[in-house]
């Protein structure tokens, strides 16, 4: 089942803290056996702050900032884990008899209560259809041949409700933390592509903050090599003291296709056989095929490509590059450029991009 995406509703990413006036932090957790120490994070500090617990309570401050988040827990204890939005005022933490760290903010609209209802319903969602999909096996209701249409369907309708309640979130949170932990959530069940239309709705300081950046640059990228876009060149110093550039290849009169793999990916490697079709399968002097190694090492790409038999021209060494220039997050990637350098088509599968060259060269 792709239940991957159902997963990542525990994995969220958060961020830091800054600014101004402080936001005091008081934490009663005497009912249960307390930590020693809590520790606060915050993003831009190398260390944490440690903070004594005494008889089970302990307080704090930290600077003003409703754009930031910060961590409050004990290391040791993973459960005792809770995060707030330093908006002034008085933050309170306690414990459930889970153990579980409650983190509760001041006023009627407080924006550590709204992040916290956030992760709730998202996390309802995620629990909900984990259930369906539980719920459809048990009944006998998936088969070997409709498994991966059966949770594909599943898996669609999840992130479209991900999508529903980080975009509702999104747009109530324009200025703050919780907008952006809305979109950063989206991203990351759903992909970057998915957040694009978000990226507008917040305030545009919010994505200068540490750790937004790299999303904002990605989205961006994505936007500017989308399909019907022109190319964006890059260039990367090969070992052999050469310099490779896309350019070198693309908007040279013929279409070319750009495999983005490394030699660890199972998925690439299962591409192989089509991308293979496409190298016999078409004149050279009409369609070249390109690959660009990322996140790999040089020395296992080399060895890949021995043991594949793998002959095409390759760019070695690109690593982060291609989320910087292209917004590739996961591979297998495949880019169809025409001739023309305009980028025809974007795909995880070759055989996507075989069928748009099929009907390109008829």
């Amino acid at each position: 089942m792709k239940r991957f995406h159902l997963m990542l509703a525990a994995a969220l990413i958060l961020a830091g803290c800054t600014n101004s006036s402080k936001t005091k932090v008081v934490g009663d957790i005497s009912a249960y056996d307390a930590p020693d120490t809590v520790y606060v994070y915050q993003m831009g500090d190398e260390t944490p702050m440690k903070v004594p617990v005494k008889e089970g309570k302990f307080s704090f401050e930290v600077p003003t900032d409703k754009t930031s988040g910060c961590f409050v827990g004990a290391p040791d204890d993973p459960s005792m884990l809770g995060i707030f939005v330093p908006e002034g005022g008085t933050v309170r933490v306690s414990r459930n008899p889970d153990g579980e760290l409650i983190v509760k903010g001041s006023g009627k609209q407080s924006l550590t209560d709204a992040l916290q209802d956030f992760y709730m319903t998202y996390d309802g969602i995620a629990r909900r259809f984990s259930a369906i999909a539980d719920s459809l096996y048990e009944k006998g209701a998936v088969t070997k041949e409709n498994e991966e249409e059966t949770f594909a369907d599943l898996d669609a309708k999840y992130l479209d409700e991900v999508a529903a309640l980080c975009e509702k979130t999104a747009s109530s949170n324009k200025d703050n933390f919780v907008g952006l932990t809305a979109v950063e959530s989206l991203a990351n069940a759903a992909g970057v592509e998915r957040v694009r239309s978000l990226v507008g709705v917040l305030d545009p300081a919010l994505w200068e903050k540490d750790g937004y950046k790299d999303l904002k640059n990605m989205v961006d990228a994505i936007g500017a090599t989308e399909e019907g876009k022109m190319f964006v060149d890059f260039s990367v110093a090969q070992s052999d003291g050469s310099e490779a550039s896309l350019s070198d290849y693309v908007g040279k009169g013929k279409y070319v296709v750009l495999d983005f793999w490394a030699s660890w990916c199972a998925p690439c490697a299962a591409e192989l056989p089509t991308l293979k079709q496409i190298a016999s399968r078409y004149p050279g002097d009409k369609v070249a095929l390109v690959g660009v190694a990322v996140w790999d090492d040089e020395a296992e790409s080399r060895r890949f490509l021995s043991e594949e038999n793998i002959t095409w021209p390759q760019i070695l060494g690109v690593q982060g590059e291609a989320s910087i220039f292209y917004g590739v997050q996961t591979i297998p990637h495949m880019i169809l450029f025409g001739p023309d350098g305009i980028i025809l088509r974007r795909s995880a599968h070759a055989s996507d991009i075989m069928e748009a060259l099929d009907k390109a060269l008829k």
